[in-house]
């Protein structure tokens, strides 16, 4: 079970900790960064939603975003409209006073891998490159240990988002 704060405002973990200490809370917001069982459950798919469907990237259920992400271990299969989604929200709920609760499902790729590029979004890092910023990073949240798939998006569009949160429809 994994519930770590690793900047104002936002905590990273994963699944367990959300059910034992998010879940119906007053006051936070919930990322949930996994296709299965949240995204799946919300819009009612068994193997993958239709791709014509308006919720197949991302879902809003009340106070959640809920990504279609699967840990893939290409990152050619990480989409980038979920992942520049979170980021958006996550500022936006910082600034509305919000805590939010980043999650995937054991708190080790997906959820922390979003994390690394908002804080890269918000400055956070400066101008050091995506292998310094990850052991930054790391200082922050021991439990980082993202696929093939989720650490090599990362790296590869780390340097766009170091340009700032991604607006609407800028993907």
């Amino acid at each position: 079970m994994i519930f770590q704060h690793i900047h104002p405002g936002l905590y990273l973990g994963d699944d367990q900790e959300y059910h034992l200490r998010i879940e119906g809370q007053a006051g936070w917001f919930t990322i949930q960064a996994c296709a299965f069982p949240y995204h799946r459950k919300a819009l009612g798919y068994f193997h993958e939603p239709p791709k014509d469907h308006p919720e197949a990237a991302y879902a809003y259920r009340k106070r959640r975003l809920i990504l279609n992400l699967l840990d893939a271990p290409d990152p050619a299969d990480i989409p980038r409209p979920p992942i520049d989604e979170a980021l958006r929200v996550i500022d936006e709920q910082l600034r509305a006073g919000r805590q939010v609760y980043l999650h995937c499902n054991q708190g080790f790729s997906r959820s922390p891998s979003i994390a690394l590029l908002f804080l890269a979004a918000k400055g956070l890092f400066g101008e050091r490159d995506f292998e310094t910023a990850e052991e930054v990073f790391r200082e922050l949240y021991p439990f980082y240990r993202p696929n093939a798939g989720m650490r090599g998006f990362a790296r590869s569009h780390y340097e766009s988002y170091k340009q700032g949160i991604p607006r609407k429809g800028k993907s």
